[in-house]
């Protein structure tokens, strides 16, 4: 009996190494990943730490459950700037200051040198630009110089599929894996595509505003109007030239008259310092049949958060089909892409130990 159970042992060790050696033959070799300027990195494997400059990226960190591997931001991807709730958990965390011009370069490598001199940081880490792109390719080069191997970038993202797209890249940078955080932003907008499927598209117009400008339209190229058609809508800012946005509040005035049915997506900084009624009343004369929808920071953002602004202008675009109903998430279970295979690896594991059993019970 006793060389009965050595040999279950030993058939049921060698399915599990060979079942386990082909589960984790993807990480041998470690991945490529390519970031927005479209340069490819290799990873042996995945980072343990990573410096995020932006606001958007540090709140896709935290979404993705990497907030206790950022090691430092930069001036608006920390808490105090925004004060976005959920960045508070990162905000006693040391910032690099501003990438927003060559003036503070010096001092952001020699904090980074400093970080990988104490170990807080190493040189095969995660470093993430994005914006700012020409600075940022000036402060790569300079990185690339001193040995840095993962300083990846992202300048202006003007469609929501692309925001899919980096998500997954970050989460493959951090995990060696993609996540349903992306896979649930593309079910998004395939569930709005299928429910608007031959239904009319409404109408919408994106406001953006800043103090120092004022009001103007945004147009096809901008990450809103990509956000409405994706809702789908059909935006009524142009779709030809350069720049995100043109005109005045005349502009806006003017493209309501002719299409009072359309939905005005409010820009969230303008929400933010005025509130949605004071443009009700001083652009729209307090006309009150027009429908606004405030836009909240996170939506109009390349940040996973973007997938609810998608769902509530489809809601309020086409409110009779989705009735309030919320966004849609995957049932996919894990983000693990071995999870399949290693089940499998269990049962024929039993198999073999069931097989071998009624095999050496034979007289």
């Amino acid at each position: 009996m006793k060389k009965q159970i050595a040999l279950i042992a030993v058939l049921t060790l060698t399915a599990a190494g060979f079942l386990g050696i082909a589960a984790d033959s993807s990480d041998a070799a470690g991945f490529d990943i390519t970031d927005g300027t479209g340069r490819t990195f290799h990873y042996d494997q995945p980072s343990e730490h990573i410096v995020v400059a932006g606001f958007a990226v540090t709140l896709t960190m935290i979404d993705l459950g990497f907030a206790d591997k950022i090691v430092a931001t930069d001036t608006y991807g920390g808490y105090d700037y925004y004060k976005e709730p959920k960045l508070e958990v990162i905000k006693d965390l040391p910032s690099i200051g501003s990438i927003g011009s060559a003036a503070n370069n010096e001092n952001i490598i020699a904090q980074l040198v400093q970080w990988v001199e104490d170990k807080t940081l190493s040189l095969d880490d995660t470093i993430v630009f994005t914006t700012y792109v020409t600075n940022g390719a000036v402060l790569r080069a300079e990185l690339d110089k001193r040995g840095f191997e993962h300083v990846l970038m992202w300048g202006s993202i003007s469609e929501y599929g692309k925001i899919a797209d980096m998500v997954d890249t970050l989460s493959m940078a951090m995990s060696g894996k993609k996540s349903t955080v992306a896979e649930d932003m593309r079910l998004a907008q395939s569930t709005v595509s299928e429910k608007t499927e031959g239904v009319a598209k409404e109408d919408a117009i994106f406001v953006w505003w800043s103090a120092s400008v004022g009001f103007k339209v945004g147009k096809s190229g901008s990450l809103a109007v990509s956000l409405i058609e994706a809702a789908g809508g059909r935006s009524l800012g142009q779709s030809t030239g350069s720049g995100s946005t043109y005109g005045d509040q005349n502009t806006i005035i003017q493209l309501l008259e002719s299409n009072r049915d359309a939905l005005v997506l409010l820009d969230s900084s303008y929400v933010k310092a005025h509130g949605a009624e004071k443009f009700r009343n001083d652009v729209l004369n307090g006309d009150k049949e027009i429908k606004i929808l405030p836009m909240e920071q996170t939506w109009n953002n390349y940040c996973p958060e973007s997938a609810d602004g998608l769902w509530a202008i489809a809601g309020a675009l086409y409110p009779d089909i989705f009735g309030g109903e919320d966004r849609p998430i995957s049932n996919s279970g894990s983000d693990n892409p071995n999870v399949i295979l290693y089940s499998i690896a269990g049962i024929v594991i039993v198999a073999i130990v069931i097989g071998a059993f009624f095999v050496l019970r034979r007289p």
